[in-house]
């Protein structure tokens, strides 16, 4: 009799660890699939501001040195000048060119679904009809590898005006970032309106937008040239 008892109580012990098990595996289940519903709506809510692991490139400001002199060199500021009288005077260009430094904007993208950033122009600009003109933007860009940037006039400045980039597109190599003059990235743009507009632009206005674009190779190549100049340095010049 008690040999029964015994082996009664042990499987009932049997089945309440069974059911114990299947109630902590349910459980366990149901939280993993409420964490992944969760991490659904968190995604739906935020959209791309989750997807960090998507960043393929940094944008950052040039030394205030190297935009200082690029400046100067763009253009052609002079450190004195001649007066009436004759004298010469000297020009103060750190105060001149500090304000348009200390006022660059980062491109950033207008809306969340934008696929362009928006560069913008440090100093303000009265482009007439059938003219050029180079802007330094005082902005670099480190990409990961097999990327490029490609720079286009902003779409409205295009439409309305025929606003063109004198290169066509404007390709930004991942290693320009590393050349002689920090990866400076310039952006030369003409006025090329048949109804004879000016482009005015304020400091601080959007005038080119840059798209990211991953690239392949087409053969197995050993390249061991280095880069080490600005816009067109890629043909040893």
């Amino acid at each position: 009799m008690a040999l029964i008892i015994i082996n009664f109580a042990l499987s009932l012990l049997a089945i309440i660890y069974v059911f114990i098990a299947v109630f902590c595996s349910i459980t366990v289940l149901l939280c993993f699939v409420n964490g992944i519903l969760d991490i659904g709506k968190l995604r739906y809510k935020y959209g791309r501001k989750i997807m960090l692991f998507r960043t393929i490139a940094q944008f950052e400001k040039v030394s205030y040195e190297q935009f200082f002199n690029d400046f100067v060199k763009t253009f052609n500021l002079q450190a004195t000048r001649k007066l009436k009288d004759g004298t010469i005077e000297t020009v103060d260009l750190d105060s001149f060119i500090r304000p348009f430094y200390d006022s660059i904007k980062l491109p950033q993208r207008a809306t969340s679904g934008s696929a362009g950033y928006d560069f913008y122009t440090p100093i303000d600009l009265n482009i007439v009809p059938n003219t050029t003109v180079k802007i330094p933007t005082g902005i670099r860009c480190k990409m990961k590898k097999n990327y490029v940037l490609q720079i286009y006039p902003r779409s409205s400045l295009g439409f309305k005006y025929r606003c063109q980039l004198n290169n066509t597109v404007g390709i930004v190599d991942e290693d320009y970032f590393y050349s002689g003059n920090e990866g400076h990235i310039f952006i030369k743009i003409t006025n090329s309106t048949l109804d004879d507009k000016t482009i005015s632009l304020k400091r601080g206005d959007a005038f080119a937008q840059g798209i990211f674009t991953k690239y392949y190779l087409a053969n197995e190549e050993k390249i061991t040239t280095k880069r080490n100049g600005g816009f067109g340095s890629t043909n040893g010049e």
